[in-house]
């Protein structure tokens, strides 16, 4: 799983230098979370064969792969909220998240100062208690991290806990406005097809149109699916190690105990699998993406009619309301390079 997620981090980075048509600003985020995920599961693959089940290296050697793990988790929690929260502030057309400079640079304090922040902490406590702090793989799937349940916290659960009740609640939000932004493309196109009905419209125009409103709709779907599916991954690939740590804390299941060992394995195959998730989930998911890096737009007729189709009629226009209409232009404005800044959402 670190191979597959190393895998994955690595497509979403060089995709996004590669073709300069991917650099919106939400992809700019899932570039450093990409990092975030490579580092995590860079550690993990590293600890396990230079030190597995954290009993076959020097004290110095747990305490900078502890450290380490707790870095690049952390800060990919992190940058998996940083990334709702901007998805949800563009969705709703909020002011702050017009001023992309600011916040991106808010983001970056946020996801990288934070994790430094913990695992100095953890290194001052290391070194001022008077029992050395013990490293095991007992609540791990073999890589090296702290053993009690405070520090654990500190070393990322609480980030993680967090994470999970955010992203739930905030693509949540953000499912409900793109939801009503579709009920309101329907109506606006019911509207455009009776007033071209009305006026006598052309069969091309009418055509050109219902390929508009298609297109519209496919790329409010996607984005739809992606919003559902986000938190449901990160849920399902924190679950094993978060039930093991509750459990053996609470001690309904025995450490080294059949349960526990099969938690571990999905903990193990589990912990590590963001990067690769990522990478399914923004580059093969996305049919934009994909048009981009396998250069169909040429020959695929459906992108053809989404970039020639790109007004409603007049009448229609005016029913729009501002926000409705900037949030549908970030959803459907295909992706070329003149058009980049204006499309910032995944």
């Amino acid at each position: 799983s670190c191979l597959l997620s190393i895998g994955g981090s690595l497509g979403i980075i060089i995709a996004y230098y590669l073709y300069p048509a991917l650099r919106k600003p939400a992809r700019h985020l899932l570039l450093w979370l990409s990092v975030a995920d490579l580092g995590t599961a860079l550690i993990y693959i590293i600890t396990i064969i230079g030190c597995y089940d954290c009993k076959h290296c020097s004290e110095p050697t747990k305490l900078a792969t502890s450290l380490i793990g707790v870095f690049f988790p952390v800060s990919s929690f992190l940058w998996t909220d940083c990334i709702a929260l901007y998805i949800f502030g563009a969705s709703y057309q909020l002011k702050w998240a017009t001023t992309v400079r600011q916040l991106f640079c808010s983001f970056h304090l946020v996801s990288w100062i934070l994790p430094l922040v913990l695992i100095l902490i953890i290194t001052v406590i290391y070194y001022v208690q008077d029992q050395h702090m013990r490293f095991s793989s007992d609540y791990t799937g073999g890589w090296c991290w702290v053993d009690r349940i405070g520090l654990q916290l500190l070393g990322g659960k609480a980030v993680e806990w967090f994470s999970i009740v955010f992203l739930s609640l905030i693509y949540f939000f953000t499912f409900c406005r793109l939801r009503s932004i579709k009920k309101f493309r329907k109506k606006i196109e019911m509207l455009t097809k009776e007033e071209q009905q009305g006026m006598g419209g052309s069969m091309f125009a009418s055509r050109r149109s219902a390929a508009q409103f298609s297109t519209d709709h496919g790329k409010i779907n996607e984005l739809l699916t992606r919003l559902t599916l986000i938190p449901l991954i990160f849920l399902v690939l924190r679950a094993p190690g978060s039930v093991r740590v509750v459990l053996v804390y609470l001690e309904v299941i025995a450490k080294g105990g059949e349960t526990d060992d099969l938690l571990a394995i999905l903990q193990a195959l589990c912990d590590p699998l963001q990067g690769f998730c990522n990478g399914v989930l923004f580059l093969l998911c996305v049919s934009a993406v994909r048009t981009t890096i396998f250069h169909v737009q040429a020959y695929d007729p459906r992108y053809h009619d989404m970039v020639v189709t790109t007004k409603t009629t007049t009448g229609t226009q005016d029913i729009l309301t501002d926000s409705h209409k900037n949030t549908i232009t970030s959803l459907s404005t295909p992706i070329l390079e003149e058009n980049i800044k204006t499309n910032p959402l995944l």
